[in-house]
């Protein structure tokens, strides 16, 4: 009984320095990914990051034949490390920008890493927008009322506006790529906007209204850039 007086005390050490090891261990790779992500990162806007330890096979190869001409600047790189051993990770990053006209953007990414002589990212993607910046959305709903009334009414006069001032991520690109069917947006009636989720940044909101009679329902994400409120996805939800 005396010996397991002594014992418990000693096995409660252990098991605490263990647990220590274990998450000190953890937040030291979590460093290394997140150092890896901001490199490549940082070298899509500014080329002056040295990248060969920090990427790997098609990133490598596709970072390595970019031409200088850099129309973008870097403003902030986010990372969130969703899965990590000792070997493979895979992370969320948003990357916000300021491009060529002073406007901001943002995107964000799915990044996958290898440890083969230090973490490496070989693969992005573009992923949905997520919420990483914790914190509680305090603007009010008419507020992204007003952005959303506002990109409706630019598209309609001036398209150009609307990419500029109002959208940004998938949203921008699409437009700019695609361009917008005018009689899509005519005539909207009985706007409601319900908040869905989010944080201080990042908020999606279940739109629903009318646009010529028909039922429309969207979940439309906003993020909260430098420049205000921007819309970045809108995803139809839209039931029988």
């Amino acid at each position: 009984m005396s010996k397991l007086k002594y014992l418990i005390p000693a096995m409660i050490v252990l098991v605490a320095i263990l647990v220590l090891l274990y998450f000190n261990g953890q937040q030291s790779a979590n460093d290394e990914i997140d150092k890896s992500i901001q490199g490549a990162m940082t070298y899509l806007c500014s080329r002056d990051t040295e990248i060969n330890d920090l990427v790997a096979g098609d990133v490598l190869f596709r970072l390595s034949n970019l031409d200088d001409n850099v129309d973008v600047k870097l403003n902030e790189v986010k990372v969130k490390v969703e899965r990590v051993n000792e070997k493979y990770a895979e992370a969320i990053c948003r990357m916000d920008v300021e491009l060529r006209d002073g406007t901001a953007d943002v995107g964000w990414y799915k990044i996958r890493l290898i440890n083969k002589e230090g973490w490496r990212v070989y693969d992005i993607e573009n992923t949905n927008p997520i919420a990483l910046d914790g914190g509680e959305f305090k603007g009010g709903v008419e507020e992204l009322i007003y952005v959303f009334r506002q990109f409706i009414n630019d598209i309609r006069n001036d398209k150009k506006d609307a990419i500029r001032n109002y959208s940004a991520g998938t949203v921008r690109h699409n437009l700019e790529l695609y361009g917008q069917q005018e009689e899509l947006i005519d005539n909207i009636d009985n706007l409601n906007f319900n908040y869905l989720c989010g944080d201080a940044k990042t908020t999606m909101i279940d739109a629903n209204y009318k646009v010529n009679g028909n039922n429309v329902s969207n979940l439309i994400t906003f993020y909260n850039t430098k420049d205000g409120w921007k819309i970045v996805d809108i995803k139809s939800s839209l039931i029988k």
